[in-house]
């Protein structure tokens, strides 16, 4: 189990999906309803090239920006709020 989990390391959420459900496409092909196995995620597994492996320069440069951004969690930081009269009159010299 743990070299399953090693061998997946670099794969996304969506790309795990992929693998549980090509996994599970296999198991049924082979009359195995519902009898997922280990082989059958080591199988599906190599034929799988995370987006990391595939495109690591774009992968780290949206790392590098989500170490930026606001976690979506966070609270928002009320901006100071101006007159929108102040605002309308300002650009009129």
């Amino acid at each position: 189990m743990e070299a399953s989990a090693a061998n997946t390391a670099k794969f996304s959420g969506a790309e795990l999906e992929t693998l549980a459900a090509e996994a599970a496409l296999l198991a049924f092909d082979e009359g195995r309803p519902q009898q997922v196995t280990l082989s059958d995620l080591e199988t599906c597994g190599s034929s799988i090239t995370p987006l990391a492996i595939t495109d690591a320069a774009a992968v780290e440069r949206m790392q590098e920006w989500a170490a930026t951004a606001r976690r979506a969690s966070s609270p928002v930081v009320a901006a100071k709020q101006t007159s929108l009269r102040t605002a309308k009159y300002r650009n009129m010299n």
